[in-house]
């Protein structure tokens, strides 16, 4: 059983983060925080695009 509260407290977390108004003044905390949400992504200028940022081509 305490095995499960270390997981229930990620699940609490990410299931009340979105009860929360987001501030369009501040970048979501998420941005940058995985491969997926990078700001220079795809994902981040379709649902971010305040916030996304081209990045130069390697």
């Amino acid at each position: 059983m305490s095995e499960l509260l270390g997981a229930m407290a990620t699940a609490a977390l990410q299931t009340l983060v979105g009860e929360r108004p987001a501030d369009p003044d501040h970048k979501p905390r998420s941005l940058n925080g995985c491969h997926a949400l990078d700001t220079g992504g795809a994902l981040v200028a379709q649902y971010y695009p305040q916030w996304y940022r081209r990045t130069p081509e390697s």
